[in-house]
């Protein structure tokens, strides 16, 4: 999958590229917020070297759905509203 010029992942690459030292080889970790984060982001950021940590949007293009959770539901047998208290 190839990154558009004017996406948000390829905005962060640029920010990164004129941020970081080019002479360092070793391995880098990144932390990214939930609205810049993607599959492509993340494949491209590894393929550098860079690790990439932060809160994905299962709805974001890209993204595979073999990876999306259904919502789970309240058991029936739970009351709305209902707590306890653990000792």
């Amino acid at each position: 999958q190839t990154i558009d010029d004017k996406s948000e992942p390829a905005a962060v690459l640029r920010n990164l590229d004129k941020v970081l030292p080019t002479e360092q080889q070793d391995h880098r970790i990144v932390v990214i917020d939930r609205f810049y984060t993607s599959a492509a982001l993340g494949l491209e950021l590894l393929s550098n070297n860079t690790y990439a940590v932060g809160t994905i949007q299962t709805r974001c293009i890209g993204f595979p759905a073999e990876l999306k959770e259904k919502r789970k539901k309240r058991p029936d047998d739970i009351v709305r509203g209902s707590y306890a208290l653990a000792r």
